[in-house]
C-alpha cells in the first residue's frame, strides 16, 4: 500500500513538473510574441512608408559628400541625424547612448511639429479657423479692446503683440528665460503677459502666444470630449500615420492637469524621436496626404507654411505658422519652397518639397551659437550648405 502511494506521488510529481515547464514555455512565448508585436508597431509608420536606400547615388546624393557631411555633423555634438529622399532613408545616425527610440526635446521646433500641426488639424476638422478671434475660446479677453482682436493666426505667426512672457523686455532678451520656469505659464499668458504692440502690427517672437494657443485649442477640444491636445493628435493624425504614443510625449514637468483637461506646452515642451520628426516632415512635404489618405487638406497645409508677407526681414527666414520659410531667399542655396521647424541648439526638421527631401538634426548648438545672434547663419554655413553640396555634386 505504501509502495503504491509512493509511486503515485512520484508520478504526480513528474506530471506536475512537466505541466509547470509547459506553463513557463507558454508564458515566455506570449511575452516574446507581445514584445515582437510591440517592436513591430513601434516603427510601423516608419517601415511602411520608408525603406533604406540601396545606393545614395540612386537618389541623387554624392556618397563622398554625404560622408563628409556626416563626419561634420558628428563633430558638432549632434545627437541624431536623418536624411530621407524619395521615401528612401539615405542616412540615419545616432550618437552613443541614443537610438531610434530615444526621445529628444527639439526646443522651439515643438511649435511647428506639434503646436501648429494640431491647429491645422482642428481647422481641417471645421472646429476652428485661422482667422477666428482667440476670445471665442479665451473668454477672459472678450472685454479687453485690444486682446479681443487677437486671432489664432496672429498667435501662430508671433504677430499677436504679446510679449515673450511676463516681465519680458523686448530690448533685453535674457529676461525672457524666466517665463519658461514659471509654475503656470498658461495663466500668465492669458492674464499677465503684457501687449507690447497692437495685434497684427509687428512680429515679436512670443512663447506666451503659444501658451495662449494651447489654452484656446484645449478649450475647443473639451467640447468634443478630448482631454488634451496630445490625445487629439494621436487619434486624429499620429495613429493613422503609425506613430506610437511611446515615440513622443509632452514633458510632464510642464503639463498642468485639471479635473477635466490637461494643458500642454506647445512652445518648447514636446519630446519625440528623430523618426517622428521625419514622419511629420513627410506629412508636410506631401501636403497633408498619407498613403492615399488626406489627413489634412492641402490648402490648410499650404496656409500653415506660407510666409507672412507683413513680417519682412533681411536677417532671418520668412515667418510662417510655427515654421520658417525660405520664401524670401534668405538661404541662398536652398529652394524658395524650403520650410524649417527650428529650435534652440539648431534642432531642426527641414523639408525641401522641390527635392523631395527631409532632414532631421537634433543636438547641441552648431558652432556653439545659441538662438540669439548668428543662429541662422551658423545653420546655413554648418549644415544647410554642406547638405546642398551632397545634392549638387552629382548634377
Amino acid at each position: 500500500m505504501n509502495h503504491r502511494r509512493l509511486s503515485l506521488w512520484r508520478l504526480q510529481g513528474r506530471h506536475g513538473r512537466v505541466l509547470a515547464s509547459l506553463f513557463v514555455v507558454v508564458v515566455l512565448a506570449v511575452i516574446a510574441l507581445s514584445l515582437a508585436r510591440y517592436l513591430a508597431e513601434q516603427d510601423a509608420g516608419w517601415r511602411h512608408v520608408l525603406t533604406p536606400v540601396e545606393s545614395v547615388e540612386s537618389v541623387g546624393i554624392s556618397p563622398k559628400k554625404l560622408e563628409s557631411l556626416l563626419e561634420h555633423v558628428k563633430s558638432e555634438r549632434s545627437l541624431s541625424f536623418l536624411i530621407v529622399r524619395d521615401d528612401r532613408v539615405v542616412c540615419e545616425w545616432y550618437t552613443e547612448g541614443y537610438d531610434t527610440k530615444t526621445l529628444v526635446n527639439p526646443a522651439s521646433a515643438t511649435k511647428a511639429l506639434f503646436g501648429t500641426l494640431a491647429l491645422a488639424s482642428l481647422v481641417d476638422s471645421g472646429y476652428m479657423s485661422f482667422g477666428s478671434p482667440c476670445a471665442d475660446w479665451i473668454t477672459e479677453w472678450k472685454s479687453d479692446p485690444r486682446r479681443s482682436q487677437i486671432t489664432l493666426r496672429q498667435l501662430a505667426l508671433h504677430r499677436s503683440g504679446l510679449a515673450f512672457g511676463y516681465g519680458d523686455n523686448r530690448d533685453a532678451p535674457g529676461q525672457t528665460d524666466s517665463y519658461l520656469r514659471t509654475s503656470d505659464p498658461y495663466t500668465i499668458a492669458i492674464q499677465q503677459t503684457p501687449l507690447i504692440a497692437p495685434p497684427g502690427t509687428r512680429h515679436h517672437y512670443s512663447a506666451s502666444g503659444y501658451a495662449a494657443l494651447s489654452v484656446a485649442m484645449t478649450r475647443e477640444l473639451r467640447r468634443h470630449e478630448f482631454r488634451s491636445i496630445s490625445v487629439w493628435l494621436h487619434k486624429r493624425l499620429f495613429a493613422p500615420m503609425g506613430i506610437r504614443r511611446s515615440s513622443w510625449a509632452p514633458d510632464s514637468g510642464r503639463v498642468i492637469e485639471r479635473s477635466d483637461h490637461d494643458l500642454e506646452p506647445l512652445w518648447s515642451g514636446v519630446s519625440c524621436t528623430a523618426r517622428v520628426g521625419a514622419l511629420i516632415g513627410r506629412l508636410i512635404l506631401n501636403g497633408g496626404a498619407w498613403q492615399g489618405q488626406q489627413l489634412i487638406r492641402e490648402d490648410v497645409i499650404a496656409a500653415l507654411i506660407s510666409s507672412d508677407p507683413q513680417a519682412g526681414a533681411v536677417n532671418r527666414p520668412s515667418v510662417a505658422m510655427g515654421w520658417w520659410s525660405n520664401r524670401n531667399g534668405f538661404f541662398e542655396r536652398l529652394p524658395r519652397d524650403a520650410v524649417i521647424a527650428a529650435g534652440d541648439g539648431h534642432q531642426i526638421v527641414l523639408v525641401l518639397p522641390s527635392y523631395n527631401l527631409i532632414l532631421v538634426r537634433f543636438g547641441r548648438p552648431l558652432g556653439g551659437v545659441r538662438w540669439h545672434g548668428a543662429f541662422w547663419r551658423a545653420l546655413e554655413e554648418r549644415l544647410l550648405d554642406p547638405l546642398m553640396d551632397t545634392i549638387e555634386a552629382v548634377r
